[in-house]
């Protein structure tokens, strides 16, 4: 029995054309659980891109929320900071 692989998406923005996609344009690719891209072309890309900067990882940066104001947590620390200097 084969075991199930849990896959992830990561956003990739193009910025020189490849394949059949323009400079500009966001697309998701299937990475592993290491955050290695599961298409042979897709991992080369990004293996280049530390040379020619053809393509770069566009973070995810989870937001978290306030259970009580539901403000949201990174923009009310920074404001605090931006206060307090």
């Amino acid at each position: 029995m084969a075991k199930k692989i849990k896959l992830k998406t990561v956003k990739l923005k193009i910025l020189k054309p490849l394949k059949s996609y323009l400079p500009g344009r966001i697309i998701s690719i299937k990475v592993d659980r290491d955050g290695i891209a599961m298409d042979r072309y897709w991992r080369n890309r990004i293996s280049d891109s530390r040379v020619d900067k053809c393509v770069e990882i566009i973070e995810n940066k989870a937001s978290k929320t306030n259970k009580k104001t539901g403000a949201n947590i990174n923009d009310t620390a920074s404001k605090t900071a931006k206060n307090n200097s």
